[in-house]
């Protein structure tokens, strides 16, 4: 049976990163979910019935992975939502300032202003770094004997952003205005009359509340620095109709409409909208509605406040307060909106469309999977080009004092998406071996996808019939396996499979398996239990050593050989001529992983032999030291 769900989002960015990984010109990329960490794959279901993967490989590139992208800039989104949130409510000064002479002082909530910085740009802009070359061809070198760099269009306008954020002007224009610091996020988009389109999304974070007057001020303060900025960097002055725009973020509905005429150009990519243009003096069609109070929100906070007009006039202070509450309530529903709209706007990149004749990246990479030559060439400088860059960015110190008023830090892009996968599992149903896993299922474009959906339906249906969820989702993951030509119990296993591990090292034994598509044969290492996610690789224990010269050099300034110095139990053990892992003949593996249940290695829970075991009886594998 074929779990597929043309509709899915998830299954489809699965897909595309299948197919991605056969055209990226990225590494990290090419083995984002199709590299084991541990030696194997767990498919898990999670506590609300969905699928999931852990011990794979993760990228978390915010720029290039279809899967990564989504999950790591709603994970930044949503820290924006609260870090807007807290700024612009009532708070504990001590939290905000960091200073214990604030304290037992509140704030009553500060302001926030969005700002947009555009460059201008021509049909031969290019987006990656090049190197410079002569009239023959040849690199030209600089006065150190590096190759000379001509930037790309998305490294100059972070040049000139930065060099902005360096001046003694900034510090002048922050004391003037009361910036305590702003966020900064890059966008990329490109269209054929224009080529590559970078712009900067920037929230300024104020300590007192932008008025429209204030933002227009900054708004032309702005624009005369950054034009002369991206002349420096050589990009040319922007108009002053296109170059800066600011808008104020003021608290409550009182700052709804400012909102809604900037905030919010999100449309997501799949629902085949495309956003229209606004009249003179009306609001965009395509402004997000959680930017502004929907009609909902509108009737109550009118009824509210008439409510309340009605109860000061005839003096009842109680039916008064309570009509205060509910104004209060409704406007922290819609500041909550409002600051959604904020996180989305600055970050989710990924759910938006580019306008009139731009593209958005992900636009551009369904076309190179589709075979059209000229895209591809343009998603792989997009990959170079982004390679390394930094999308957001703060200054000023504020993401300090966000995080202390929030208690939420932001972690690392691959911690962001690890956590996702692992998060609120229930069950592990199957494992599977390396090999197996790399070219038969991560290797065919919309397996991965398949196995999810395949424990989401098996879920729903043991939901409505009643039966055990966790042995259905299992039975069904291995017929999907087994119709894939993987065999149970030797590409994959189940937690109730009797799998046999050396007594001495606790190492599994290399089983041999036979690919169904290219009919060759591989040996495949299992090295970790079946009925155990993989740990992350930055939860394993890590040697003294980093790289393999380290390790060599070490080696060599003990006097002895590499694995000697990694191991010196087993090198103890080889000087006096006791079996090893190594030593240990295939039959007399076979033979001691066949011999009845005796004491087990106090670390893994695993068999181990007598002989390793001390006078109370408890054992340790050589590995497990």
């Amino acid at each position: 049976m074929r779990y597929e769900q043309r509709n899915n989002p998830m299954q489809r960015r699965m897909r595309i990163l299948d197919e991605t990984r056969r055209i990226t010109g990225l590494r990290s990329l090419g083995r984002c979910g199709a590299e084991p960490l541990a030696g194997a794959v767990a498919i898990t279901r999670k506590t609300d019935g969905s699928g999931s993967f852990a011990g794979l490989f993760r990228c978390g590139s915010v720029w290039a992975c279809p899967e990564c992208s989504p999950v790591v800039r709603a994970d930044r989104a949503a820290a924006m939502e609260a870090y807007a949130l807290a700024w612009a409510t009532e708070h504990d000064a001590e939290l905000c300032t960091g200073n214990s002479e604030d304290a037992g002082r509140t704030h009553a909530g500060h302001g926030m202003a969005m700002a947009t910085l555009t460059s201008r740009h021509a049909q031969y802009a290019v987006l990656e770094d090049r190197p410079v070359l002569d009239d023959d061809g040849e690199v030209v070198l600089d006065d150190d004997g590096k190759p000379k760099v001509r930037k790309g269009q998305l490294q100059r306008t972070a040049d000139a952003w930065r060099r902005m954020l360096q001046s003694r002007w900034w510090r002048r224009f922050c004391a003037k205005y009361g910036i305590a610091g702003g966020t900064r996020a890059l966008e990329v988009t490109h269209s054929w009359g224009a080529s590559w389109h970078t712009h900067i999304h920037a929230v300024l974070w104020m300590e007192d509340p932008a008025t429209d007057r204030i933002t227009a001020e900054m708004e032309t303060e702005l624009y005369d620095r950054w034009q002369a900025e991206c002349a420096h960097a050589k990009l040319g002055r922007p108009s002053r109709k296109h170059g800066v725009d600011v808008a104020p973020a003021r608290r409550g509905a009182e700052g709804a409409a400012d909102l809604a005429r900037y905030l919010v150009k999100v449309q997501d990519k799949d629902d085949g909208k495309v956003p229209g243009e606004a009249l003179p003096g009306q609001i965009p069609d395509h402004v997000s509605r959680d930017a502004r109070p929907t009609a909902d929100q509108a009737r109550r906070l009118v009824d509210a406040r008439a409510r309340r007009d009605a109860a000061r006039a005839a003096g009842r202070v109680r039916a008064e307060a309570e009509a205060d509450s509910l104004i209060a309530s409704i406007r922290q529903e819609i500041g909550r909106a409002h600051a959604s709209a904020l996180g989305n706007e600055l970050l989710r990149a990924d759910t938006k469309k580019g306008r009139k004749a731009g593209r958005a990246p992900f636009e551009i990479l369904r076309l190179a999977l589709a075979g059209d030559e000229a895209e591809l060439a343009l998603w792989r400088q997009f990959e170079r080009g982004t390679k390394g860059s930094r999308m957001l960015t703060w200054t000023g110190g504020i993401r300090e004092r966000l995080e202390r008023l929030t208690g939420r830090t932001l972690d690392d892009e691959q911690k962001v998406v690890v956590d996702q996968d692992v998060a609120d599992v229930a069950d592990v149903l199957v494992t599977v071996e390396p090999q197996p896993w790399r070219t038969t299922v991560a290797d065919v474009p919309g397996r991965r996808g398949q196995l999810r959906i395949a424990v989401t339906t098996a879920s729903q249906q043991a939901a409505q019939t009643g039966i055990d969820a966790t042995a259905h989702a299992r039975q069904v993951v291995v017929d999907v396996l087994e119709s894939w030509g993987l065999a149970a119990g030797v590409h994959f296993h189940g937690p109730g499979d009797a799998r046999r591990a050396d007594p001495l090292t606790g190492e599994m034994p290399r089983t041999q398996w036979t690919d169904p598509s290219t009919g060759r044969t591989h040996a495949t290492p299992a090295s970790v239990r079946a009925d155990i996610v993989p740990p992350p690789r930055h939860e394993r224990a890590h040697h003294q050593w980093q790289t393999t010269h380290d390790l060599e050099a070490a080696a060599a300034v003990a006097g002895t050989r590499p694995r000697d110095w990694v191991r010196p139990e087993q090198a103890a053990r080889r000087a006096k001529g006791l079996p090893v892992a190594r030593d240990l003949t295939a039959a007399a593996t076979m033979a001691a992983a066949a011999a009845p249940t005796g004491p087990a290695c106090i670390v893994c829970d695993r068999p181990v032999d007598t002989r390793l075991t001390d006078e109370t009886g408890d054992g340790i594998h050589l590995l497990c030291q």
